[in-house]
């Protein structure tokens, strides 16, 4: 049987994960996008969307008195084992990322290589988090955006 005060906030930390991360990748964006490409409101845009992150509490609430987001949690992987793979997994592609980008010596070309292969794993899980919290469609959208834009040719 799960622990449902347990597995919400595991789901909670999760979605914390990828926002932090969207928001590493959109401090960077205007350096990484082509210039051809680039959108200066991308910043701005990511203040609107970011807002459509559930909240802990709202999270709580769902997974606790919902039967049928608790299933739809476990038929894509977003409780126990498969979450916490997930997590790891992210927190890796975080890492990495995070070491490339730091990193004065990596040329610009990786950092959107990395950048993309980021966005392509958080837009991997946010197609399962958005069955669960449906507001997390304009998230993948915008990530989306953002991922063919560090992609574009120069």
């Amino acid at each position: 049987m799960l622990n449902l005060a347990s597995e919400s906030q595991s789901l909670v930390g999760f979605l914390a994960s990828i926002e932090d991360n969207i928001d590493r990748i959109v401090q960077i964006y205007g350096r990484i996008a082509p210039e051809w490409v680039a959108d200066g409101k991308v910043p701005a845009n990511w203040t609107t969307v970011r807002s459509v992150f559930p909240g802990e509490l709202l999270i709580k609430q769902r997974v606790m008195n919902d039967p049928q987001i608790l299933r739809k949690m476990e038929l894509h992987g977003l409780v126990g084992p498969s979450l916490e793979s997930k997590a790891a997994f992210l927190k890796k592609a975080a890492e990495r990322f995070r070491e490339l980008n730091e990193k004065e010596s990596t040329d610009v070309a990786d950092k959107r290589k990395a950048s993309s292969w980021l966005l392509r794993v958080i837009n991997s899980y946010l197609v399962s988090l958005a069955d669960v919290f449906p507001g997390l469609v304009s998230v993948q959208d915008f990530t989306q955006q953002i991922e063919l834009a560090v992609e574009a040719p120069l």
